[in-house]
Order: C-alpha cells, then sequence, then structure tokens
C-alpha cells in the first residue's frame, strides 16, 4: 500500500511537471481518484482497529492534517510577502495584493481567506464565483470563469485535502453501517455522476474529481474492498 501511494504521488508531480519521468504514468486525476479508493480502504481498517471512539479518530486526523498545512501555509506566505517587499512579485499573495475587492466580491476574498486558515471547504471554493458587487454563486465552468474565488488559495492543491476532510466527517458513522447500505450509497452517487456527465453536461474539471458528492462511490468502493479483504 505504501509503494502504490508513493507511485500516485510521483503520478501527481508528473502531471505538475510536464511529465519529468521519462515512462508512461497515470494522469493527476487518475492518481487522487485512486487514492481516494485507497483512503476509504484505510479509513475503514482504522476504524475497525485503532480508535476506541470517534474523537480519537478526528483528533488522530488533526494532527496528522493541520500542523504540517500550517507550516507549509505560513511559509507560502512568508516567501510570498518576501517576494513582494523585495521584488514586488508576490507570488501566491498577489490576487491579495492587487485591490481585490476591484475584482472579487468582499464574502467571497473572505470566505477564501478562512478556508486558508482552516482547510475547510477549500474544495468548494473551487467551485464558487462571485464577481464585485454581485452574490457568491456556483461556476459551471470555474477554471475558466472571470471572478473564480480559487485564486485566493494559497495552496491550491490541498483542494484534495478539502475533500478528504468531507470524508473523515462522515467515515466513523458510514462505517457502522451494513456492507449493503454502503453498497447502494455507492451505486446511487456513481449514477448521480454518470447523469451530471450524459444529461448536464458536466464530464469537465473540475466536476470531473473534485466535487465529493460524485466522489463519495469512490470512497466507499474502498471500505468495501477493506472488508472483502478482512474476510479472506
Amino acid at each position: 500500500m505504501g509503494l502504490l501511494r508513493v507511485y500516485l504521488a510521483l503520478c501527481v508531480i508528473s502531471t505538475h511537471s510536464n511529465s519529468v519521468f521519462p515512462w508512461q504514468m497515470h494522469d493527476g486525476p487518475q492518481a487522487v481518484q485512486i487514492f481516494y479508493i485507497i483512503s476509504g480502504f484505510y479509513m475503514a481498517m482504522v476504524l475497525s482497529s485503532r480508535y476506541a471512539t470517534v474523537r480519537a479518530f478526528y483528533e488522530s486526523r488533526f494532527l496528522r492534517i493541520f500542523p504540517p498545512y500550517w507550516i507549509v501555509l505560513i511559509a507560502t506566505f512568508v516567501l510570498s510577502v518576501t517576494g513582494g517587499l523585495l521584488f514586488h512579485k508576490w507570488l501566491l499573495l498577489k490576487p491579495y495584493a492587487i485591490h481585490p475587492f476591484d475584482h472579487n466580491g468582499a464574502t467571497g476574498v473572505l470566505l477564501a481567506a478562512f478556508s486558508n486558515i482552516t482547510l475547510f471547504g477549500q474544495d468548494w471554493v473551487m467551485f464558487l464565483s462571485q464577481h464585485s458587487g454581485h452574490p457568491i454563486r456556483f461556476a459551471g465552468d470555474c477554471l475558466h470563469d472571470a471572478s473564480p474565488l480559487w485564486h485566493y488559495l494559497l495552496v491550491p492543491q490541498c483542494w484534495s485535502i478539502g475533500v478528504e476532510l468531507t470524508f473523515y466527517a462522515f467515515a466513523p458513522y458510514l462505517n457502522r453501517l451494513r456492507s449493503r447500505w454502503l453498497v447502494l450509497i455507492a451505486l446511487g452517487t456513481l449514477a448521480m455522476r454518470l447523469f451530471a456527465y450524459s444529461h448536464i453536461g458536466l464530464a469537465f474539471d473540475p466536476w470531473d474529481y473534485r466535487f465529493f458528492p460524485f466522489e463519495i462511490s469512490l470512497f466507499l468502493f474502498g471500505m468495501l474492498g477493506y472488508r472483502l479483504y478482512e474476510k479472506t
């Protein structure tokens, strides 16, 4: 399992570095979705054997995720401020430094800033847009929207951790369900994804691997995989 996660991490690196590796690999979206399955498998395993209470599970997830994230966030902030003050290159702080309220609504900018600090909701910020003077709205194609809010994320790659956090919130309770219910939920959300792709036309980024209601089926397949593994 550890080697597989290393391989998937290399796939993501390859996607973001113009394929520096000389061999064919899975692309980034494929790697992320395989990660979701592994996460479901691993969470079912630890919830079944390691944690006596839901609180202990949440505390463990907090300690594994938030301190490293805050270290990266602070380093990103310091480097961006240093670049701005010394070289007039604000790096990832640029959207905040160029009169943000002239481009986006204050509510959206503050929501993104709050998500930077707390980490929660970074995946949802990927779907939101707010032009100055207008309310926040869902953006059908946020990557090409005129006023997206994800530009204000200082560690934008952490949107995937936002998806994971949503799963962790439900994982202890999902793990208590019988397998037949997990199968029904997984098939139902998979059917919802297929309907959205074929009838609404959402078969593109960010809907194809960042939208939690579509991705929960993959986590559940991982949980079901662990239950099958446990019986063999």
